[in-house]
């Protein structure tokens, strides 16, 4: 089989992988609802292009001046939306690297399907109206393709960079400093180098050049883009090999015992599932500890922030307080699908489950509690704001994220990153109940602060939502366990065929 062969049939595999995935008939209006936000998306894009060329005119600025000084916060916006809809293309590559194929076809297959995504087209949508807003069209069509292509290979490095640094802190989460370094460098010059004068100049003379040297700025931008793509096959190829046969080495570690959570009975052993499952597992370990640093750096923003207004710092909280929620509850009992035979052996266990989870990560609650004191004790929050949210979360968000206990039905692998079964751990309904979690707050938050401009009521009200869910918990999440006992059997399936 030649190269284009094996490209072609791994090509075909993904789309009869998506076809058969138990998600293809699964989440349909969520998935309707994904294709409206992507279309919104694009009309944004097309938004922004007008505002940012009616600038550029006011400023008597020429386009492909003005759209290389905006372009290091585009880059980065554009990395933060592949980061927060990421769908991880996980293959089952052990068949592909035992047979007689090229031996980077499949990670080959990967980098390609990453830079003719659909996703990275969109951006036509904010480039093409720009240039012809602008007046950059007008200087003849030779020079607006030029910029369009120019444009476009920036976003096309975008997105290879992203998926380097996606499988790095697949393994090391301290490399999450390489795409705060890079941005950082890109948006940290203008304002450092007094030499410069104007902030804008920087960008605007590295604009004016690369138009003025199209064709040089294209080879030089083509040969980044190959070198990416390069050390992404390298790198990714040496993960997927290690992760399928050499396994992860392991380390002698003291067994915890837990032996107070026994006075809880069945319960406390659950509780010792969870703290074993942080601690063990690599998925886990690394959802919790990227949460915690984000409650951290939140906290920094609010006590070294002079400038934050009210509706930022309840942007944080809410946040802060639903981070181990959205990273983790929101997959709850698909890391359990890949045991799940053994728990329904027992009655009442998955009661008994819900409960623990429900417990520990009420009590995880604790961290950004404290994380956040400082910003108390300095008169940037109120003691009652902060506890307020505290409760809220723990209620009323907690309440929502449970329900994808319900709904849940595939596996994700414990430790395993790159490689595995499923194609996508995400699905659709996963990106609206996280987002839905993110926004129930702002209704009494934009009702109470800004239209009443009664805070303390707010406060008052959100406690009160939070306690009410709190004191129920036993009642919503035994009406769960009756709506998964329905459900058992396709979820079982569907658990078994993901795994």
């Amino acid at each position: 089989m030649t190269y284009w062969d094996a490209i072609k049939v791994l090509h075909k595999h993904l789309l009869l992988s998506d076809r058969r995935s138990l998600k293809w008939k699964a989440n349909t209006l969520a998935k309707f609802f994904y294709y409206v936000l992507a279309i919104i998306f694009c009309g944004y894009l097309g938004l922004m292009a007008m505002v940012f060329a009616t600038m550029a005119r006011e400023e008597n600025t020429a386009g492909y001046q003005f759209v290389f000084f905006i372009l290091p916060p585009l880059l980065i916006l554009d990395y933060v939306i592949r980061t927060g809809f990421n769908q991880k293309t996980i293959l089952l590559v052990r068949p592909y690297l035992l047979l007689p194929i090229p031996k980077y076809a499949s990670v080959d297959y990967l980098i390609i399907r990453e830079v003719t995504r659909l996703y990275n087209l969109s951006w036509f949508f904010f480039i093409i109206p720009f240039g012809i807003l602008s007046g950059i069209g007008h200087q003849g069509i030779g020079f607006m393709i030029g910029y369009t292509v120019i444009c476009y290979l920036f976003f096309l490095i975008n997105g290879l960079f992203f998926l380097l640094t996606q499988t790095l802190t697949t393994r090391h989460s301290l490399c999450w400093l390489l795409p705060a370094g890079v941005y950082t460098l890109l948006t940290v010059p203008p304002f450092l180098t007094d030499f410069l004068g104007n902030k804008a100049d920087f960008y605007s003379q590295l604009g004016y050049n690369m138009a003025t040297h199209s064709l040089p700025t294209r080879a030089i931008l083509l040969l980044i883009l190959v070198l990416l793509a390069f050390i992404n096959r390298k790198i990714i190829f040496r993960y997927v090999y290690e992760e399928q046969f050499n396994g992860e080495k392991s380390k002698a570690n003291t067994n915890l015992h837990l032996t107070f959570l026994e006075h809880f009975h069945e319960t406390g052993e659950f509780l010792k599932l969870e703290v074993r499952s942080i601690m063990r597992n690599k998925n886990i370990r690394k959802a919790f500890f990227m949460g915690t640093l984000a409650v951290i750096i939140y906290s920094c923003l609010i006590i070294f922030n002079n400038d934050v207004d009210l509706n930022t710092n309840s942007f944080y909280l809410t946040y802060s307080f639903s981070i181990y929620g959205v990273t983790i509850l929101s997959k709850i009992m698909c890391y359990e699908g890949n045991y799940m035979e053994c728990l329904i052996m027992q009655r009442k266990s998955i009661y008994q489950l819900l409960l623990a989870k429900y417990y520990f990560y009420s009590v995880l609650q604790i961290i950004p509690f404290l994380v956040f004191l400082p910003a108390v004790f300095m008169g940037r929050l109120s003691f009652w704001t902060l506890l307020s949210y505290a409760l809220f979360a723990t209620g009323a968000c907690y309440f929502i994220l449970f329900q994808m206990a319900i709904y849940n039905k595939v596996a994700i692998p414990l430790n395993q990153s790159l490689t595995g079964k499923t194609r996508s751990e995400t699905p659709y309904i996963h990106i609206f109940v996280t987002t839905g979690v993110l926004l129930v707050p702002l209704l009494p938050i934009v009702i109470g602060n800004k239209l009443l401009k009664m805070p303390t009521a707010t406060n008052l009200v959100m406690a009160l939502i939070g306690l009410f869910f709190i004191a129920t918990h036993q009642l919503w999440i035994a009406q769960i366990c009756r709506k998964m006992e329905k459900r058992k059997y396709e979820q079982l399936e569907g658990f078994r065929t993901s795994r």
